[in-house]
């Protein structure tokens, strides 16, 4: 998948009105938290249901509260543009263990969302698992130490071969891609992470005792700040 393939739209454009999916389209959204306004915020609160609104109580940090909020109201109103129902309406099972599905009429939409430092971000799919993960680059001693927990012995190779400079933006491209998958596929963290491989070129999952890349799926990443990257994992349409 190039970044073509999921359509991101402007945030702004949500409110321009309905944008109706078809059968394996997907859109998504993404959104810089740094400089909005406080009072959005609190306007964004108004969407949330109570479920969510306890979650982001929970925040000590007025920053991490805040990007919950942002990335929880960004994607009810994507969800909202994509189906045509106001986005305080939209009402969600939230089964232990699974992650969340719009209920009713409008099962159908698949939903990820994401957020870090200063971004926000969500992917909407019609009728195929997607999964998006954004993170804020930071500059790490121990990447090394991090990616023996997270990464198979060809992704310790890759990040052991590159410059130290280059080796925490390295750990991220490969972090943000399995995320990504793990979200999409529903199994986070019960999938180990070191039982799969990410491929760059061309973007791809290999299992690991497997040669060949994961067939079925398609994978994007970009850049969407100089301090953030972007990866989207989307299962094809049959």
């Amino acid at each position: 998948m190039s970044p073509q393939d999921v359509h991101f739209i402007d945030p702004a454009a949500l409110a321009c009105g309905a944008q109706l999916l078809s059968s394996g389209q997907a859109q998504a959204c993404l959104l810089a938290t740094a400089d909005l306004d406080p009072a959005q915020f609190e306007a964004w609160l108004t969407l949330l249901d109570e479920h969510e609104r306890q979650h982001a109580a929970r925040f000590h940090q007025p920053r991490h509260r805040q990007d919950y909020i942002a990335a929880h109201a960004l994607t009810r109103l994507l969800l909202s543009a994509c189906c045509g129902a106001p986005a305080e309406s939209l009402q969600f099972h939230r089964p232990p263990d699974e992650k969340p599905r719009l209920l009713g009429a409008d099962a159908v939409l698949r939903f990820s969302l994401s957020h870090t430092d200063g971004m926000v971000a969500c992917a909407v799919a019609h009728g195929q698992d997607i999964g998006l993960d954004v993170e804020a680059m930071i500059e790490a001693d121990d990447v090394l130490d991090t990616a023996q927990a997270a990464c198979t012995s060809a992704e310790l190779a890759l990040i052991e071969a590159a410059a130290p400079d280059a080796r925490s933006s390295l750990f991220l491209r490969l972090w943000t891609l399995k995320e990504a998958f793990l979200k999409a596929t529903g199994e986070g963290l019960s999938r180990p992470l070191d039982s799969f491989s990410v491929q760059f070129d061309p973007l791809a999952v290999i299992l690991v005792g497997d040669h060949r890349p994961l067939t079925g799926w398609d994978f994007a990443q970009i850049f969407p700040s100089p301090r953030h990257i972007l990866a989207v994992a989307t299962r094809c349409a049959e």
